[in-house]
C-alpha cells in the first residue's frame, strides 16, 4: 500500500510540474564512461588502487603465515601490532598539536595584556547605563 501510494503521489507531483524527481549525485559523464571530462581522475584512482594492492597482499600473507605457524601466540602479535600503530597515531597527534601551539604562541605574542598599567585597563566603565527588553515603548 505505502508503495503505491508514493508512486501515486510521485506521479501526480512530477506530472503536474512537468520535471521528474531524480537527483543525479554524479555527472552524466562519469556514469557513462566518457573520458572527456574524468580522464585525470580515473588515472588517479587506477593508480592508487594499484598502489595499495601489494600493501593488502603483504598484511594477509603475513595474517596467514602467522595462523598457520604461531596460531597460539597469534593474540600476542596482534595485540602488539595494534598498540604500535595506534602509538604512531598518538605520537603524530602529539607532534601537530604543538606544532599548531607553537604557531599561535608565535602569533600572538606580540599582544598587549591585561597587567596593571595596561591601556587596555584603561577603558570607559558603561556599568551603569540601563538596557530595556522592550527599548520601542520607552
Amino acid at each position: 500500500m505505502g508503495c503505491s501510494t508514493c508512486k501515486q503521489n510521485n506521479e501526480s507531483s512530477t506530472s503536474e510540474e512537468g520535471d521528474t524527481q531524480n537527483i543525479s549525485l554524479l555527472p552524466e559523464s562519469f556514469t557513462n564512461g566518457s573520458f572527456s571530462d574524468n580522464l585525470l581522475f580515473k588515472i588517479i584512482a587506477f593508480g592508487v588502487v594499484l598502489i595499495a594492492i601489494p600493501f593488502i597482499i603483504v598484511v594477509l600473507i603475513g595474517q596467514m603465515f602467522l595462523t598457520f605457524f604461531m596460531p597460539k601466540s597469534l593474540p600476542k602479535v596482534s595485540k602488539k601490532l595494534k598498540s604500535g600503530v595506534m602509538y604512531v597515531f598518538q605520537k603524530y597527534a602529539t607532534f601537530k598539536t604543538k606544532k599548531v601551539l607553537k604557531k599561535r604562541e608565535q602569533q600572538f605574542k606580540k599582544n598587549r595584556g591585561y597587567e596593571e598599567g595596561s591601556d587596555l585597563i584603561d577603558i570607559e566603565d558603561l556599568s551603569d547605563i540601563n538596557v530595556h527588553e522592550n527599548n520601542k515603548s520607552k
